[in-house]
């Protein structure tokens, strides 16, 4: 109880005896026939001691790098890596769905993607964006070999998607999470907005750190920049890597960017007989080069044919195959197709 000391000016403090005066950690009993102003209480708080921080996380560097649990496993090198957060990026209908159709048949049949080498592993695939016939359909078509490593799920009337996953994952050791399209899978209000966007993909973040699983998010890309993800920065700033597709009516092209080893611009099409994506070995080369690598195992083939094969301007092609046969290295047929000049020996 305060009082005030009429002679000094002093407001003194008064307690009975069957309470206490409570200063950070130090409690200390004060009798009925003591008073104590203000000033005189000070002195109680010298024996504060703070408790120091101890944060069990915390260890040296030398430990750090010698421990065995934190290493960086990919499931497909240069490109998706376990614990890690990646977007496959593209114009709407611009192949990134095929790429993901894909990508998965790959992983679970153990062979590569566009010439990357895959790790055989569980995967959670949620495709949102396609209707469940048609993506039966496709899928068939791409005769996975191993289709029980897949798990699919649309995650329909969830309330908790990000619980959901968690709770599979756990459950059933997925190392891999696809989800097309991301923002299906949850909503989200403005894409623009980079509060949201930062919020959405640090769910994920805290995801592929607790179970040290890969998410690939499909989202599309802006309209005037096939290289560039729709909506805020937060989304691409938040991915440990990008692949971005594109596709014309000849071929597609892939390239990535991030913490990863990053590929360059590559000429990708869908073989017609597999329906698996390939990359154009072809296109690093001249164009005339092309032609006369096509035709050089005695195939004859028309210009049709032939420039579906080097994937180029269909005009340049037309142009480079008369070129060849005017300097004498492919010949015309008679029934108007083309092949290499075979050279008479002397």
């Amino acid at each position: 109880m305060a009082e005030k000391d009429l002679m000094s000016g002093k407001t003194k403090l008064t307690a009975k005896a069957d309470k206490n005066i409570q200063t950070n950690t130090v409690t200390t009993a004060v009798s009925s026939s003591d008073t104590y102003s203000i000033g005189d209480l000070e002195p109680l708080k010298t024996d504060y001691r703070p408790v120091p921080y101890i944060n069990s996380k915390l260890k040296t560097l030398k430990d750090f790098m010698n421990d065995p649990e934190v290493k960086l496993t990919s499931i497909v090198e240069k490109l998706i890596y376990e614990g890690t957060v990646n977007m496959f990026v593209g114009a709407p209908k611009g192949g990134k769905s095929t790429a993901i159709r894909d990508l998965i048949r790959a992983i679970v049949d153990g062979e590569s993607f566009l010439g990357l080498k895959t790790t055989p592993c569980k995967i959670l695939y949620i495709p949102l964006d396609e209707p469940p016939a048609l993506l039966k359909e496709n899928l068939l078509k791409l005769r996975i070999k191993n289709p029980e490593n897949v798990l699919v799920t649309r995650l329909e009337e969830t309330v908790d998607p990000f619980g959901d996953v968690e709770k599979i994952c756990r459950e059933t050791g997925i190392k891999l999470v696809v989800i097309d399209l991301m923002t299906k899978f949850t909503g989200i209000e403005n894409l623009n907005d980079y509060s949201e966007g930062s919020e959405f993909t640090q769910k994920f973040r805290n995801l592929a750190d607790r179970l040290n699983v890969a998410f690939i998010l499909v989202h599309h890309s802006t309209k005037s920049d096939s290289k560039s993800a729709l909506g805020s920065s937060a989304y691409e700033g938040s991915a440990d890597n990008i692949a971005y597709f594109s596709r014309t009516k000849a071929c597609g092209s892939f390239q990535t960017k991030g913490r990863f080893t990053e590929i360059p611009s590559t000429r990708i099409y869908l073989d017609p007989e597999t329906n698996h994506l390939r990359v154009d070995k072809l296109q690093h080369l001249d164009l005339e080069e092309c032609i006369l690598l096509v035709l050089e195992d005695g195939t004859e083939l028309s210009k049709t044919a032939i420039q579906n094969k080097v994937k180029r301007n269909k005009n340049d092609v037309l142009n480079a195959v008369d070129k060849l046969v005017e300097d004498g290295k492919v010949n015309m047929t008679t029934k108007g197709k083309f092949k290499l000049t075979i050279k008479k020996s002397v």
